[in-house]
């Protein structure tokens, strides 16, 4: 724009003009911003991450390997007594070999090797190193490269040798010892093992295909112990490994998984060709709780077992090489290398890719070190105005700019450039093998928060976790009031993702042990996010806060083989099963660490069937029906368009699911020929959630604070360590049981699954038994389910949710209070609770709840036990008519304590008529429909029969065609005429309102489902909307 002027007042105006200009363009930029910080502050701004196709987050790695007879191979029948030939020397410049931390002493090499050999498992995993030293000690494992690494820090670190060298070369050895050294069975499967894991296995078989010899890479050493002395060669990684013995406690203890997919077909759920239409959550109940029951008289007939006897572990054994001095037992081919360090072709390594960060490091250097991506002020005025907030925590949305920093153990590795504080950045990490890329995975992550990139190299020790908890603890306390400072945030996450891959570790033991399955992976990685969000002013602006804790795992790439060939697997039905129970773990990370509700896909999967939204399987042949029906974003419906035509199958709610206060959806992208999968979360996300209401510094100081109080408890009540921990290893599990542990609770239910995962996908895909609409069922199931024992929930939970107020009345009336309450709270919107004395005396808390706008009462007893013993009844016998009875009194009890009278009460509870009749003080009948329903699932359309044409408590089924008396009313028995005329009359007048009550046989938190309320009839605005929703829970069984 250009302006004239001359003179004076010219120039002012133009001036006058120029100022207006400027602040009519500074407002609308602010509207813009306050725009996009509503948006953000809603969730609508994340990015959408599709996975529909290339490789899925659970994916499987096998590299083909076809042997043949070979005569060039040269053919020995016993190499332990031939030395290797050392010859065309090749040293190198020496890498630094000492141990961070926690390499053991030794006295001599000899000894040291001895220990190695009987001590150290050895990997034969994958080829290279990923481990440094201190960590292949933590372990007590490793590759042949991490072992070598481990002998040669310590024998240097404690000066027992002159001189040392490794050797890099190729070996031979018969398909005897190959099998020894791996820990199978077979010969040819332990080539498959090497030879996918990178170490180019060749080698030849004999006329009946069994392999005789094979060749393979491999690194060993040899030292000097003395500059006089010959130069000796020593290999810690050479020996044998016992092969894990299968058992399946499940199938031991008679659970047949089968009989879920049986019910479901037999109840008529998997009849639609596009899915489960009204998922009957009590089937799974049913099951769980039969099997539950099974494996509870297994364990009594079998007191002493312990979780040691039932996951076994593959175990080095001291064989075929004789230590130190004694020639290795295996033959060199060809010339062989010599270095003191290893090449770049003999390490992994991993690039970080985030704006304007690139940066690429030795996994040995990071694996057992906090890698976080944290961010700081960009400019000098930046920080200032972070350092006079206190934080970025209450600066307005994109107020500041920030740098990302990516940082071990606190050192920065590298900067980036600047962002708006609140924006999303995509961070991508990328996997190289060598010089070889080996794969990325890629996150979106916001602008000031702290992400921590958890890596598992295949297994997470006791020992490193012990420590980092300890470093955990201490910036507990020494950054009590900055809590988002990224040596304390930054280092709880670091320690989700620890948890999260060590009760992976767990889950995959009990797959392999129940499968005969040996199961490995990559380098598995996932992002644990503390995500911001913007919380609206009374002012209208928008200022940041703690959203979220999430974990985002596009990363597990397993191989799964079979220990024995007598129990060969199915391995795209193991990786099925292996998937189902790392996407439950991906809300578990939090429940069960934390004690924070949280939710996965798994979780999110039971919550819908929990709530009777239809499950759908998508594919080829219904793509357009069912996604006509599937009420989705439209990104997230065009990604599972793209993932059916890719040629995946879908499982998905119809709808997104509301739980406390989250909303979205959960679904599962699978791949009917591999068994891969993508376990998938709202904007893509491979993983779980954790939703806060929006947090403040302070609350996030409180917050932080009590949950590594929570962690140390975990810890200490055996939650997290699993096989590797004395809390469950050594115990007998019927003890754990009794002890109330959760991770032993969890083996029964994660070996539910496993044996369902695997099931199902063999009766579908394999065995054509079911059609794949019973894949749906599988997400029925209780997994990592936060309402067994042995889980609590933190109070920092309530205080949040602004819960606090009740769990007082609910500590009154339960022992298990914080989770009741936390799940009411994940099924409703609670308005009120309080104590309350029950007609009778009996003491309970009532709570007055909605879902939907759709009202209900939840009324927790006291005692259960005495409530049905003051009935005449015996709570541990109780026949079908005898929990119909408990119902209709419980329902008469609640009545009367609402001061209504009876009309009809203590009728016959299995006539095919109505079950009690009120009145109310102002002259309306209340027509009570009772349901005795064991288990945890919510009052729900299942429990509401359609079998006489139309639904219970319908008016079409209560009076008929309306015109006279009929239906319910006319048939039931022992009611007189004279007052089913007075009822009908009240009907036609509006005086006659529905009550639908359900019982309950614990303190489960029931709130009413997604489908009751949206019920054309039933629901929130239908023709017969029920008025009154009751849910009495007695807690008759633990």
């Amino acid at each position: 724009m250009n302006f004239k002027f001359k003179g004076v007042k010219p120039f002012v105006r133009a001036l006058s003009l120029l100022t207006i200009l400027t602040a009519s363009g500074a407002s609308a930029a602010s509207q813009i911003v306050d725009e996009q910080a509503h948006q953000f502050a809603n969730g609508e701004l994340e990015p959408f991450r599709a996975i529909d196709s290339g490789q899925l987050p659970n994916s499987v790695h096998i590299v083909p390997l076809d042997l043949k007879s070979n005569s060039r191979l040269y053919l020995h029948s016993d190499s332990s007594h031939q030395m290797l030939d050392i010859r065309n020397e090749s040293v190198q410049s020496t890498d630094a070999t000492l141990c961070a931390q926690g390499c053991p002493t030794a006295t001599s090499a000899s000894v040291f090797l001895d220990e190695m050999l009987s001590q150290y498992e050895t990997y034969p995993y994958y080829y290279g190193a990923i481990k440094g030293p201190s960590m292949v000690a933590k372990d007590k494992s490793g590759n042949p490269f991490e072992l070598a690494s481990l002998y040669a820090a310590v024998i240097a670190n404690n000066a027992l040798v002159h001189d040392w060298r490794y050797v890099f070369g190729r070996v031979q050895v018969s398909g005897e010892q190959l099998k020894k050294f791996v820990g199978v069975d077979n010969a040819m499967e332990a080539a498959h093992i090497l030879h996918t894991s990178g170490y180019q296995v060749s080698g030849s078989v004999d006329s009946t295909g069994k392999l005789v010899i094979a060749q393979f890479n491999h690194v060993w050493l040899k030292v000097k112990e003395t500059s006089s002395s010959a130069w000796v060669s020593v290999d810690p990684s050479f020996k044998a490994h016992t092969i894990p013995n299968k058992f399946n406690l499940n199938a031991l203890a008679g659970v047949n998984p089968s009989s879920l997919l049986n019910g479901l077909s037999d109840s008529g759920a998997l009849n639609n060709p596009n899915g489960i239409m009204i998922p009957d959550i009590q089937i799974a109940e049913e099951f769980s709780e039969s099997s539950q029951d099974m494996i509870a008289n297994y364990l009594s007939a079998n007191r002493l077992l312990s979780y040691e006897d039932v996951v076994q572990q593959r175990k080095p054994v001291k064989d075929m090489y004789n230590g130190f001095g004694h020639a290795l037992p295996y033959q060199q081919v060809g010339s062989a290398s010599e270095s003191q360090s290893f090449s770049t072709n003999h390490k992994h390594r991993i690039k970080v890719t985030v704006a304007g960060i690139n940066h690429t490091v030795d996994l040995r250097d990071v694996i057992g070190s906090r890698l976080t991506l944290s961010y700081e002020g960009a400019t000098t005025t930046d920080k200032n105005k972070i350092t006079a907030n206190g934080g970025v925590l209450g600066l307005l949305y994109k107020e500041v700019k920030l740098v990302p920093v990516l940082k071990s153990n606190g050192t920065v590795l590298a900067r980036g450039s600047a962002a708006s504080l609140g924006e999303y950045q995509q961070v991508t990490v990328t996997f190289f093998n060598g010089s070889k890329n080996d794969g990325s995975a890629t996150h979106y992550i916001t602008v000031g928060g702290i992400h921590a990139i958890a890596l598992d190299p295949q297994h997470i020790s006791d020992t490193y976790f012990e420590e980092q908890l300890a470093v955990l603890e201490n910036a507990s306390q020494l950054y009590r009031n900055d809590a988002m400072d990224e040596r304390y945030s930054g280092q709880l996450m670091h320690i989700l993702g620890l948890s999260y891959y060590k009760q992976l570790d767990n889950a995959i033991n009990n797959v392999s042990s129940g499968s005969g399955a040996m199961i490995y992976h990559k380098v598995s990685e996932a992002l644990m996010s503390i995500d911001l969000t913007a919380k609206r002013q009374p002012n209208g602006q928008y200022r940041m806060a703690v959203g979220s804790r999430g974990i985002d795992a596009p990363r597990n790439v397993y191989s799964i083989f079979s220990y024995k060939e007598s129990e060969r697997v199915d391995r795209a039905a193991v990786l099925f099963a292996t998937g189902i129970a790392a996407s439950g773990l991906e809300h578990a990370v939090f429940e069960k660490t934390l004690g924070w509700p949280s939710n996965s896909t798994m979780s999110i999967l039971r919550f819908a069937a929990q709530h009777e939204v239809p499950i759908y399987v998508v594919k080829a042949s219904n793509v357009d029906a069912a996604l006509a029906e599937i009420n989705m974003p439209a990104n997230i419906e065009t990604s599972m368009r793209n993932a059916v035509n890719s040629g995946r199958i879908v499982i998905t709610p119809k709808e997104q699911m509301l739980i406390g206060e989250w909303n979205g959806v959960g679904y599962i992208v699978l791949d009917p020929n591999t068994g891969a999968a993508g376990y998938l979360i709202n904007g893509g996300n491979a993983g779980g959630k954790q939703a806060f209401e929006p947090m403040d510094l302070q609350q996030t100081n409180d917050t932080w604070f009590t949950d590594v109080v929570n962690i140390g408890e975990a810890v200490l009540n055996g939650v997290l360590m699993g096989e590797f921990g004395t809390k469950t290893w050594d115990d007998p599990l019927l003890q754990s049981v009794n002890d109330g542990s959760a991770f032993v609770a969890d083996l029964f239910f994660v070996g539910d699954v496993r044996n369902l995962g695997i099931t199902t996908f063999d009766l579908v895909f394999n065995d054509g038994s079911f059609s794949d609409v019973a894949l749906a069922g599988v997400g029925f199931i209780p997994l990592f389910d936060i309402g067994k024992a042995g889980y609590k929930v933190a109070d920092s939970y309530f205080d949040v949710a602004n819960l606090s107020q009740y769990k007082n009345a609910f500590e009154q009336v339960m022992p298990n209070a914080d989770v009741t309450l936390a799940q009411l709270n994940k099924n409703s919107n609670i308005s009120a609770a309080g104590l309350q004395t029950l007609h009778g005396g009996w003491n309970s808390v009532v709570t007055k709840a909605s879902r939907n706008d759709m009202g209900f009462t939840n009324v927790a007893l006291q005692d259960g036990h005495g409530f049905v013993k003051s009935l005449g009844l015996d709570p541990n016998n109780l026949t079908k008519a005898n929990k119909g009875l408990v119902g209709e009194s419980a329902s008469e009890m609640y009545a009367r304590s609402q001061g209504l009278s009876c009309v009809f009460c203590g009728g016959n509870p299995s006539a095919n008529g109505l079950d009690n009749i009120f009145k109310d003080t102002n002259g309306n009948y209340i027509i009570d429909e009772t349901k005795f329903v064991s288990g945890s699932g919510n009052a729900g359309l299942s429990g509401l029969s359609t079998s006489t044409g139309n639904r219970q408590l319908t008016n079409a089924y209560l009076f008929g065609n309306g015109t006279s008396v009929g239906g319910a009313l006319g048939r039931t028995s022992g009611l007189s005429n004279v007052e089913k005329q007075k009822i009908f009359v009240a009907f036609q007048q509006g005086k006659v309102k529905t009550r639908y009550t359900v019982v309950k046989d614990r303190h489960v938190g029931a709130g009413v489902t997604q489908g009751l309320t949206t019920h054309p009839e039933l629901g929130v605005g239908g023709s017969s909307q029920i008025d009154e929703i009751v849910i009495i829970e007695l807690p008759i069984k633990n």
